[in-house]
């Protein structure tokens, strides 16, 4: 409803007005699929869409209207795909707010380990530099898609381990599961495009992880509960 439907009816309202100077649309790194875990360079803004869940369906049916419109209607359309966005204030659904809730709760957590062989990856953007690029994309960006990354990866267990290792506990915090019904192994883009515009990463992933867990840490009460 969300990405399909009422992206259509935003669209539908974008088309009469005079006056727009950019419409940026805010879509994902799981369009292109699931990255092999071999694979040494990502996905560019080229690469066919190959979605391999509903979100990420949706998303790339979402992008599909953009583009319609785009060709159609002539609509100042720019799409934007980044890898996992984490920080202070994010919607406890995500991995990182989840797993600092659980610890600030004294709760256990769990890791999702398929056949407890294969390791799931993720690449990750702290907020405030995801807000830096689309700036930039909003005052010069001129192509139709930009790719929006880091160069850093981390395993879902190491991230746990990482968290543990800022609260001082142990891995006893841990419990495995068995999968979700889908769930890829990686995701990897190609962002050289958007470094052309002159924008970089900033904030590594520990400075990164560092100022959100303090935020939770102080915000846990007025804000979560």
């Amino acid at each position: 409803m969300n990405n399909v439907i009422a992206t259509q009816n935003l669209l539908e309202e974008c088309k009469k007005q005079s006056n727009l100077e950019k419409i940026i649309f805010l879509s994902t790194d799981e369009v292109y699929g699931e990255s092999s875990l071999s694979l040494p360079i990502g996905h560019k803004e080229d690469a066919t869409l190959n979605p391999t869940n509903p979100y990420a369906a949706s998303k790339a049916a979402a992008e599909c209207l953009m583009n319609a419109y785009r060709i159609s209607y002539k609509l100042p359309i720019i799409i934007t795909r980044s890898n996992n966005v984490y920080g202070p204030g994010q919607y406890p659904e995500k991995i990182i707010p989840k797993f600092i809730k659980n610890i600030l709760n004294g709760d256990k957590w769990y890791i999702i380990l398929r056949f407890l062989t294969v390791i799931f990856t993720r690449s990750y953007i702290f907020v405030n530099d995801l807000i830096d690029a689309l700036q930039l994309i909003m005052e010069k960006g001129d192509s139709f898609i930009y790719n929006i990354g880091t160069n850093f990866e981390i395993s879902n267990k190491e991230l746990a381990l990482a968290l543990l290792s800022h609260f001082h506990l142990s891995d006893d915090h841990l419990e495995y599961t068995c999968d979700r019904v889908y769930n890829d192994c990686r995701y990897l883009l190609d962002y050289q495009k958007i470094t052309i515009l002159g924008w970089k990463f900033k904030i590594t992933f520990e400075q990164g992880l560092t100022e959100t867990i303090e935020w939770y840490k102080h915000n846990l009460n007025k804000w979560w509960r």
